[in-house]
């Protein structure tokens, strides 16, 4: 059986490695200090929670 190729501009089907050295998003002038603590604290908090396995 012959094997398809992909669609166009369906891109990689993996990460490469610039998209891992991207980084953090650049701070936002209109975010206040409360925001981004619990935007990088809790919320970080509890995505890496859901994703565990234990």
């Amino acid at each position: 059986m012959a094997r398809r190729a992909a669609p166009p501009n369906s891109g990689p089907a993996y990460l490469t490695p610039a998209q891992f050295a991207r980084g953090p998003p650049p701070p936002d002038p209109n975010e206040s200090a409360f925001a981004r603590f619990v935007r990088e604290q809790l919320f970080a908090r509890t995505s890496c929670r859901a994703t565990s396995t234990s």
